[in-house]
């Protein structure tokens, strides 16, 4: 009988052991560079500015970071969005003074706090009415009172846009030997030295010859005037680099600049005399500028769908 027993207890331990060799057959199992190499290409999102200037997209409260200066590696809780039409109703019922009538276009966003510690949500609105190529700005707290109020009609073109930004994404994008790419979260333009003077660009898609960084013919600019001169290293969240050389983040002010596209505005005085105080810089990842309903200047109102308006509103 012992010798029974010890036959079926090593039949069991050899019946596990295959079960178990079965088992590992059928998991799979990632190689590190495939794993690293699938985290690298997942598109990630940040904590949104909240003000009057940038509309946020997500909620404000997650910083979970992939690595020192990297954006979060998963995305914020949403907001519940509003929809078009009851933004709308909302907007019609506040007696706001913009034009409503006509053609419209829409583009909504819902906030869950503003700088006031108020929920909301911001409406940009295109209406026929409006001289070509303007739009107007609403935003609304959650009792449906008017807290900005921006006018096609009676604002310049550089007062619109240098208040309508709607921050995009920022994804991972990591810098090579010939690339820096670099993101703004919040307010804030890098500045560039061009032949035909300084502009400020959103865009931080830049290219490095070993010491300066460009885009396209201009050098990108650092905080005391002069190139920016990255070293290979890191960038900090104020964009500075381990050589003391830091990246310059300037803001807009609607009668110090001209509009030349939709994240770019060229400085027609020293724009050095204001500096972006609420913007961070993501080093490795760049700004999504090419969804048509976020922009630095508002909405790229040629994808959006004319909008059609409720019947009723209660």
């Amino acid at each position: 009988m012992p010798d029974r027993s010890r036959i079926f207890i090593a039949l069991l331990a050899i019946l596990t052991l295959f079960l178990f060799w079965q088992l590992l057959q059928n998991l799979e199992i990632i190689p590190i560079p495939q794993a690293a190499a699938t985290l690298d290409s997942m598109p990630v999102h940040h904590v949104q500015f909240v003000g009057p200037n940038f509309t946020p997209l997500k909620k404000s409260n997650h910083i979970k970071a992939l690595a020192a200066n990297a954006p979060p590696s998963a995305e914020p809780p949403r907001e519940e969005q509003i929809s078009h039409e009851v933004a709308f109703c909302k907007i019609l019922n506040s007696r706001t003074q913009v034009p409503i009538r006509g053609n419209l276009k829409l583009s909504t966003y819902s906030y869950e706090v503003d700088e006031e510690g108020e929920s909301g949500f911001t409406a940009y609105i295109q209406s026929s009415e409006c001289p070509k190529g303007l739009f107007s700005k609403v935003r609304l707290n959650s009792l449906g009172e008017i807290k900005e109020e921006i006018n096609c009609m009676t604002e310049t073109p550089e007062e619109i846009f240098t208040r309508s930004g709607v921050q995009g994404n920022v994804e991972y994008r990591p810098s090579t030997k010939n690339k820096l790419n670099l993101a703004i979260s919040g307010e804030g333009f890098f500045a560039l030295e061009c032949k035909e003077g300084i502009f400020l660009s959103r865009s931080g898609d830049f290219r490095w010859d070993g010491m300066r960084a460009t885009y396209g013919n201009c050098f990108v600019l650092s905080k005391d005037g002069t190139y920016f001169n990255w070293d290979g290293g890191n960038i900090d969240d104020e964009g500075c680099a381990a050589n003391g050389s830091c990246v310059a983040l300037l803001g807009a002010e609607a009668n110090s600049v001209s509009y030349v596209d939709r994240i770019t505005f060229r400085a027609n005085a020293d724009p050095f005399h204001h500096h972006a105080r609420d913007g961070r810089i993501f080093f490795d990842s760049l700004e999504n500028l090419e969804d048509s309903e976020v922009g630095p200047m508002g909405p790229a109102w040629e994808s959006i769908s004319e909008f059609k308006v409720p019947l009723n509103c209660k």
